[in-house]
């Protein structure tokens, strides 16, 4: 064995070069941004821009078929919780309850404080 490629071994070296070019298993798009904006600037970040982001985020995942991350819907629901939509941030955990059943636990927690809270989200 000399340690050269041969033509026979162009094939496979395509394959795993195109393997390490190929996109993830998701589609992050801004949402660790997001998170980051969100955790650094707690009372700072523009809610409706994050929300915006995130849905502009997801629109394009779903355009390429491609699965958005574990996180992301949950995260997209605490922002909308925040600027008063509790009925979309009831369906945006219920949909990474769906799709990520082992976020159950926390969804469901998230979603007693919402339903707990509608009638009086005047503070926290």
């Amino acid at each position: 064995m000399t340690g050269r490629l041969g033509p026979s071994s162009a094939p496979a070296l395509a394959l795993l070069l195109g393997a390490c070019a190929s996109p993830g298993l998701y589609d992050w798009g801004d949402y660790e941004g997001s998170v980051r904006r969100v955790s650094n600037e707690s009372e700072g970040f523009d809610v409706a821009a994050e929300i915006d982001r995130l849905e502009t985020t997801l629109e394009q995942a779903q355009n390429a078929d491609r699965a958005v991350p574990p996180g992301f819907h949950a995260h997209l629901g605490y922002l909308l919780y925040v600027n008063g939509d509790a009925a979309g941030a009831a369906s945006q955990f219920e949909t990474e309850k769906a799709r990520y059943p082992e976020s159950r636990r926390f969804v469901d927690f998230m979603l007693a404080r919402i339903s707990g809270s509608q009638g009086s989200r005047g503070g926290s």
